[in-house]
């Protein structure tokens, strides 16, 4: 594995939206705990970019990242309770990150292994850290080429889902291709859903152009993570699908689960309303789930090409019980003046996040805040979503 260390923020986010603009994908880790807590590094293909800097203290591009010691207090704040981080720079056993690259490339191994479902938190070496694909933050895998897909793969790119097509028709393909398709895979079904990376949960829609290629790709993609899977097809034929992969041993629940006939009810005629329909409850899924959106692409972008001198924090939410407003990975930018860019799901809590956020900026520490949004003074504050959300602070 390459290895490439940078001690500036610009210069970190502006190779990932370089990678982005190529079309790479790319696994973003952050350490929340431990010596390193608030390091954060880029990996794609054989390459890692560890993010050395560490905000609060002055160090030069060359130099060994600080350490962190972490405190083994928490402060319970109302509703809030915080652990924070103090940056006490300590001389590390090893120079250029080595402390940190080990444990860095030993958690891509353990997600290239399926150890943790993205966006999540894995344990490695005792020391939690959350790892996530940045950008463009669903997957929508389409399997089938025809006129209905073309539709879906054109306007589905437009609202930010990065596109993969399956197709055995190398035509079909390249039509898709050409309406916006990040990817496009010719071959059987089922093999190539088999051999997919499935570590972020994609959104799979089934339309291929027949009925044993359909059951073929559901097979699959049962046995897989997923986010939403939906299949085409009248009421009459998606009815049969589901008694048959009953009968075959599939679980009534998972079965139950797939949205057939696809789409939301909206009288479509056309391959391209038909595409509206489905786009609408891939959209309505994907804020069920409370996902980031475009949200994380525009804080990176910002991130990348600073229009002030104005220092900052970046607030994510990094883990989430119940019916949290949004999901793990959505991310805020909060200035030291209080002002923010994107938003964690609004409300007291994120009131209280933005209040930490500035604090840490002017004290030069990590946070990693627990929002409880169960209890009754939690409703007594206007926090009716019921939910407990992480939230981790990095000054920038």
């Amino acid at each position: 594995m390459t290895l490439e260390f940078t001690a500036d923020v610009t210069a970190y986010y502006g190779r990932f939206e370089a990678l982005r603009r190529s079309g790479g994908r790319a696994l973003e880790l952050t350490v929340l705990s431990g010596p390193f807590t608030g390091c954060r590094a880029l990996k794609w293909e054989d390459t890692l970019l560890i993010l050395q800097r560490c905000p609060g203290e002055d160090v030069p591009e060359k130099s060994v990242p600080a350490s962190f010691g972490k405190s083994d207090s928490d402060t319970e704040i109302g509703i809030f309770r915080e652990g924070s981080t103090d940056r006490r720079p300590k001389v590390p056993e090893n120079v250029n990150g080595r402390p940190a690259e080990a444990l860095l490339t030993e958690a891509c191994e353990r997600i290239k292994n399926g150890a943790v479902l993205l966006p999540g938190i894995l344990k490695v070496s005792g020391e939690e850290i959350f790892a996530e694909r940045p950008g463009l933050t669903e997957r929508l895998v389409i399997c089938g080429g025809g006129h209905v897909a073309q539709a879906l793969t054109a306007m589905a790119s437009m609202t930010g889902f990065e596109v993969t097509v399956i197709e055995d028709r190398p035509s079909f393909c390249s039509a898709c291709e050409a309406a916006g398709a990040a990817r496009s895979i010719c071959g059987d079904f089922g093999q190539v859903l088999s051999e997919l990376d499935d570590t972020d949960a994609p959104y799979f829609v089934v339309m291929t152009r027949g009925h044993r290629s359909d059951v073929a790709c559901l097979r699959q993609i049962l046995t897989q993570n997923r986010r939403y899977v939906g299949m085409m097809g009248s009421k009459s034929r998606t009815a049969g699908v589901a008694e048959g992969l009953i009968e075959d041993g599939y679980r009534e629940d998972a079965v139950a689960a797939i949205h057939m006939p696809i789409g939301l009810s909206i009288g479509a005629q056309t391959p391209q309303e038909i595409a509206v329909s489905v786009l609408a409850e891939l959209i309505q899924v994907r804020y069920r789930s409370g996902a980031a959106g475009s949200e994380d692409l525009l804080i990176r972008q910002r991130l990348a090409r600073p229009q002030d001198s104005r220092r900052c924090a970046l607030a994510e939410i990094v883990a989430k019980e119940g019916s949290g407003p949004r999901r793990p990975g959505t991310k805020m930018l909060v200035y030291e003046d209080g002002s923010i860019l994107g938003t964690i799901g609004g409300g007291c809590a994120e009131a209280a996040i933005i209040s930490q956020a500035v604090r840490c900026i002017r004290k030069g520490n990590c946070l990693r805040m627990r929002v409880n949004m169960t209890k009754e003074e939690a409703a007594d504050r206007g926090m009716v979503c019921g939910g407990i959300i992480e939230a981790f602070i990095t000054p920038l």
